[in-house]
């Protein structure tokens, strides 16, 4: 009984440990990708770009090329979520700008129509009371 729970226990420690080499390796392959030069562009294909990284220690580090193209296919989700969130900031500026642009012109209406009034209180002769 106890020899068993032990090497059960000691096959769930090796398990584990390979897993957390993996998942080391694929962040390695991640990391590489994110900083290749030239850039990896969000419509990258995996075949496009696995030329360019098949010889680097951290592809070769990798030991399947499910688990690689698994993180190639992760940096290139963040890669489109990186477009969509800059794509929505743009569309933000640009609606705070023509809001903004409506309120200087409002404000430019109001002040021009307050100068008008001035001018014209001024030109004209004091009312007699």
């Amino acid at each position: 009984m106890i020899l068993s729970g032990f090497i059960e226990r000691r096959s769930a420690d090796k398990h584990q440990a390979e897993s957390q080499q993996c998942g080391a390796a694929a962040d390695e392959i991640r990391s590489g990708l994110k900083y290749l030069e030239p850039p990896i562009r969000a419509d990258d294909s995996f075949e496009r770009v696995k030329p360019r990284i098949e010889k680097s220690e951290e592809y070769l580090a990798v030991g399947t090329d499910v688990l690689r193209r698994s993180a190639f296919d992760k940096v290139i989700r963040r890669l489109k979520e990186k477009d969509e969130d800059a794509e929505k900031d743009r569309n933000k500026r640009r609606e705070r700008i023509s809001v903004d642009r409506g309120l200087h012109r409002e404000r430019d209406r109001r002040d021009g129509l307050y100068l008008e009034l001035e001018a014209m209180s001024q030109n004209s002769p004091p009312s007699s009371l």
